[in-house]
């Protein structure tokens, strides 16, 4: 699971992954996760 360099304001804190959801969150302890999907098969 890699973490990903964020460009913040400083108001919040944020964290941002390139993983596979479903193993992300039993490894993530968050309030509100936004997860977003391929939108096809093919691997970019």
């Amino acid at each position: 699971m890699n973490n990903i360099d964020l460009i913040s304001n400083g108001y919040q804190q944020h964290e941002v992954y390139c993983a596979d959801s479903m193993e992300l969150l039993d490894k993530v302890e968050a309030d509100i996760i936004y997860l977003d999907p391929p939108y096809n098969q093919r691997q970019y």
